[in-house]
């Protein structure tokens, strides 16, 4: 029997198949956009990945980002 976690797993893993995303780089450009992302829109320096995630958005031109 599957579990709930699984069923949610084996959806995922259809969605991947159907879409077949494309895995991005974290490249320089992206590092140094995250950077300036922190002070402008105010946010806590823990809040790195989130900023990271945002410049790799910008940078790709992305309308949706998943991670």
């Amino acid at each position: 029997m599957l579990t709930d976690s699984s069923c949610k797993r084996k959806k995922i893993e259809k969605l991947i198949e159907r879409f077949e995303p494309n895995e991005l780089e974290i490249t320089e450009e992206t590092l140094t956009l995250s950077e300036k992302y922190i002070p402008e829109l105010t946010l806590p320096e823990k809040a790195i990945d989130d900023s990271i995630h945002a410049a790799i958005g910008t940078v790709y031109e992305m309308d949706a980002l998943i991670t």
